[in-house]
């Protein structure tokens, strides 16, 4: 797959935070992340950038799936998951979150970048998962 040249990249400095694909291109900010699920391996995430959606979905119940894949290399990040909102609100578009597989993603902590299912993040600890 190509390269696009149209691609987002967050700045690696230690006031930043962010998920990558595992060819380094920036997915996510962690500051959007909704939870870390250890359970599931998934990271989701309120908002992506740098990601194509394929073209099929697959629809469970109410909710529509799509793949989500690294704009630069390919590589299958997770879902797309949209649901209808089930309480009223102003804006009637469903409720998407981005559920990404945290084996294929990395995360750069202010510091370096860690594989993000092989370090216990920053996230994780908040939560208490270093204490399980």
């Amino acid at each position: 797959m190509g390269s696009p040249s149209n691609l987002i990249e967050y700045a690696q400095d230690k006031n930043s935070h962010f998920y990558l694909c595992q060819c380094k291109t920036s997915i996510g900010l962690y500051e959007d992340g909704v939870i870390t699920d250890t359970i599931h391996l998934v990271i989701v995430l309120e908002n992506v950038i740098n990601v194509k959606f394929s073209d099929s979905h697959l629809r469970i119940t109410e909710c529509e799936i799509q793949n989500i894949h690294c704009a630069k290399c390919g590589v299958r990040l997770g879902y797309k998951v949209a649901t209808p909102r089930k309480i009223p609100h102003p804006n009637d578009d469903p409720l998407v979150v981005f559920w990404l597989d945290w084996t294929k993603v990395l995360e750069w902590n202010g510091n370096e970048i860690l594989g993000a299912h092989s370090e216990m993040s920053p996230r994780m600890k908040r939560f208490g998962m270093d204490k399980l």
